[in-house]
């Protein structure tokens, strides 16, 4: 009985010793596929930062542009995300005089405020019939002064959100959605 009880000891032994080895050639190996996975992540991030850069030089008006309400509403967008991408609140909202402040400083010359009032309307796609905004993450709304102000919320975006759901999945740290009534 000694030795049955050896053998299956010893089976045992080899049995432990085969799954102990299956199981690190599998944790090698999705440590290898995760760390492709975060080189291709790395990449992305480096390839993001170089498309906006080349985004940020599209924004304003070329020298034989002319000022349209839909450029005006284009760039003002763009310029509201680049900023609140930058905070940790993730939203920024603006009055019409830093709209036009904003659009002069890329190249829309003088700005009248019923200019910047209309971009901010055209960016937050607002309807004055249902008084609404319909554009994900723009408001067009007064506030605390009684002021028209355009707002964006980047984690209402639809692809910032989809950014924050993959971080989150990737155990990093999403961007804040707390409201900052101070910008």
């Amino acid at each position: 009985m000694s030795d049955d009880l050896r053998d299956l000891e010893v089976r045992q032994d080899n049995l432990e010793a085969k799954i102990e080895q299956a199981v690190m050639k599998r944790l090698e190996r999705h440590e290898e596929e995760l760390d492709s996975l975060r080189e291709t992540v790395a990449t992305l991030k480096t390839e993001n930062q170089e498309l906006r850069s080349d985004l940020d030089s599209l924004v304003g008006l070329a020298d034989d542009q002319e000022s349209t309400p839909q450029k005006r509403a284009a760039d003002l967008r763009h310029k509201l995300q680049n900023v609140a991408r930058n905070r940790d609140s993730g939203m920024v909202s603006w009055t019409y005089r830093e709209v036009r402040d904003q659009l002069e400083g890329v190249g829309h010359e003088n700005i009248y405020a019923a200019q910047a009032y209309d971009a901010m309307k055209d960016a937050a796609e607002y309807d004055e019939d249902t008084n609404t905004s319909h554009a994900d993450g723009f408001a067009y709304i007064k506030n605390d002064d009684g002021q028209w102000t355009i707002r964006v919320n980047m984690n209402a975006l639809p692809a910032h959100a989809a950014v924050n759901e993959n971080n989150n999945a990737a155990g990093e740290s999403p961007v804040a959605a707390e409201p900052n009534h101070g910008d």
